[in-house]
Formats: C-alpha cells, structure tokens, sequence
C-alpha cells in the first residue's frame, strides 16, 4: 500500500510537470487510507492469530489479549486524529489565519496531548494493564508506550471534532445550491461517524468495568449492593462505594426465583428453558432490567446415539446510547446464585458511528453519480451546439458570397 500510494504521487507529478503542496487533498487521502489499512490489519491479525495457530499449526493459542490492540494501534490514531484536525478545513481556515498559525495550534494541541500522556488517574487510564502479562513479558519501548495516559486522546478528540464542524459550516455557507450539500454533508458524516467509533473503541475496551455477584435464596426480591469493581482478569479493582453497583431478581408469583419457559426446541432437554429475571441499580436508581437465560440440551457430539448434556446461557444484554450492560449467569453454589454483571461505557458508539460513516460514503457516492452525469451530459451537449453553431454560421457565409458573385 506504501509502495502503491507513493508510486501515484510520483505519477501525478509526473503528469502536471509541477511540485504539489505536502497538504493536498490527494496526498492527504492516500495517507488517510494508509492509515485505516494498518488499523485494519492490525485488527485482522489479532483477531486471525490465535484462530491460525489452532487450526494450521495445531497449537493451542489464546485468544489476544488487548493490550495488544491498544499498544499497536495508539501511535497510528493519535496521527489519524491530527491529520483530521489539520488537513479538514486546512484550505478555509489558512485564508483566514495563514497555513503558520493554523499548524502552531496543530502543535499547541500535540504538545497539550503530551503533556497529559505523562499523567494517569488511575490504572485504567493506563494503554497497557501494568499488571497483565503482556505487559510484563514487553520490551522497554513497549513498556514506556503502555505507561501513556489515555488522557492524551482528549485535546486531539477536541480539535478533530472542531475541525469537522468548522468544515461543514464553512461548507454551508459557500454553497448556495442546496443539492450540492450532499456532499458535504456525507464527508461531515464520514469523519463525524469516524471519531464516534474511535471513541466507542478506546472507551469501551478501556474502562469497562466487571461486578460478580454471589444472590443468597435468602435475599429473595432483595437489592444487594458492591462497592467494588474489578477492572481486568489481573485482580485491579476500583472504589464503587460513591455509587455502587446493585442486583435484584424477581421472584415469580409462586415465590421462585428461576421462572421457567417452555420451548418447542426438541434439543433442549425437558423442552424447558430456564430464566432469572433481573433488575440492575446504580445507587437508589434502577438502570436495567432484563432476563438471563439458562438452558440443557441434548448433543450428540460423535453421532453414536449417546447423548450428552450441555449447557447453555444467554446473557442479558441491555444496550443504551452511552452504557451498555450485560448480565451472565455464572452457576450456583449451595444456595447461591452466582452473576457476572458488566458495565460497558460507550459500546454503542461502535455501531452508531460505524452506521453514519456507512451512511455519508453512500452521500458522497450518490453525489458523484448525480452531478458526474450531469457534466458527461453538459460536455455531451456542448460540441452538438458548437457543431449547430459554427454550420448556421457557415452556410449565411456561403450564401453571403453567392448573393456579391451574382
């Protein structure tokens, strides 16, 4: 792709005979794709690795850990976030303030996200887990990149979502022909939709946070609160106790606390399925309430008749626009009732912005459809009356001539 994109930056200049300004918008989007490829790859490969290790090499691999798509992909979206920023409205604004000062904010904002790279509220604004084995196993460069603050995204999030908005404003006010807005409108939604799932990503994978729950029968309709919650699988833990975390389940109107639901699955065993239903507070308030799932089935893994019993859960998923939470059943010990609950911040940002990236690439499209057919039919046009033009012309000459001859 490197090789690829500089190879038609030679090209074009090639063509025009001149040297084009670093910041153009051909260089800009080249590195833009360049960008979002190494993410993408980075993405695949994570995900890819552990599947290829198992089936291709017979090795059993686990699944990676996101310490390693945090550490990979840090570096690369800090650049893609400035590169929003400064190249946007680059055209606009530098009329307005010169190319320098435009780029000494730029600068202002990368030294302002360094200087917060250097402080950590706490460990889960950290890149990489400190107590994760990735972390431990890491090189000396690594390390360093893992201790970064995630606070050092907030001034570039700020000056690409203002980049964005300066654009389209400017956009509105040039244009005059409101059919012309599509495209403007689809390059706003296309970054817009960028930085909402950028956010969603970070925020998501960094700051979610996990409350197991051990429901005695005794408790039966009660609320039971924790104060703490664990922030990975390491044993970091966060103070909940300002606002702690609360569970309840709901008895049924025979006084049980698992509700049963027949099914017409002849799989599942005893065509019973078996649920809890589940009531989530934060505080004094309820947040979520839902149903958690359990069920048997019947499987006959090596199709001799046999059959063995499996176990399945479905989660309670309850997403909101900005916390999504989860629920899973965790089995029983003696009288209790063991849930995993999970608090998941900004996870629907992901599909939001994913939804009106999609959504601006089908805008700007149908704008190069509508008015690319437009300027075929006008460059279409144009000759033909030429053509009509020049032999009207032609033909008031000859007879001009013929009526001086006679």
């Amino acid at each position: 792709m490197l090789i690829l994109t500089f190879k038609k930056i030679k090209d074009i200049r090639d063509e025009e005979g001149e040297e084009k300004p670093l910041l153009n918008e051909s260089h800009v989007f080249d590195l833009t794709a360049i960008l979002f490829v190494i993410l993408a790859f980075i993405a695949f490969f994570g995900i890819s690795a552990p599947i290829f290790s198992n089936i291709v090499l017979d090795q059993n691999a686990n699944p990676t850990q996101r310490e390693f798509f945090n550490t990979l992909t840090y570096p690369f979206t800090m650049i893609l976030l400035i590169i929003i920023g400064i190249c946007l409205p680059y055209k606009a604004i530098t009329k307005r303030i010169g190319a320098k000062k435009y780029i000494s904010i730029a600068g202002v904002v990368l030294l302002l996200s360094m200087i917060l790279a250097c402080f950590s509220p706490g460990p889960e604004f950290d890149v990489i887990n400190h107590s994760s084995e990735f972390y431990e196993s890491a090189s000396g460069f690594t390390q360093m990149l893992g201790s970064l603050s995630l606070l050092s995204f907030v001034p570039v999030f700020i000056f690409a979502l203002a980049a964005i908005i300066y654009r389209f404003v400017i956009d509105i006010r040039s244009i005059k022909d409101k059919k012309k807005m599509i495209k403007p409108v689809g390059i706003t939604l296309i970054h817009l939709g960028t930085i909402m799932l950028l956010l969603g990503v970070i925020t998501s994978q960094s700051f979610d946070l996990t409350y197991r729950f051990t429901y005695a029968e005794s408790d039966q309709d009660e609320i039971i609160y924790i104060n703490t919650a664990h922030l990975d699988d390491y044993g970091t833990t966060k103070d909940c106790s300002d606002k702690p975390m609360g569970l309840q389940l709901i008895s049924d109107d025979q006084g049980n606390l698992i509700h049963t639901q027949s099914t017409n699955d002849r799989m599942v065993k005893d065509l019973t399925k078996y649920a809890y239903h589940v009531n989530l507070y934060k505080g004094s308030k309820l947040i979520s309430s839902g149903k958690v799932l359990y069920w048997t089935e019947l499987h006959d893994e090596n199709l001799d008749g046999h059959l063995d019993n499996v176990e399945w859960t479905k989660i309670m998923d309850d997403e909101n626009l900005l916390t999504s939470y989860h629920v899973k059943y965790g089995g029983r010990t003696g009288n209790s009732h063991l849930f995993v609950v999970k608090e998941i911040p900004f996870i629907s940002f992901v599909w939001i912005g994913a939804l009106i990236m999609c959504l601006g690439v089908l805008l700007v499209a149908y704008h190069q459809y509508l008015f690319t057919n437009v300027d075929i039919g006008i460059r279409e046009v144009q000759p033909r009356i030429s053509q009509q033009r020049t032999g009207s012309t032609a033909v008031k000459y000859e007879q001009m001539i013929r009526d001086e001859l006679k």
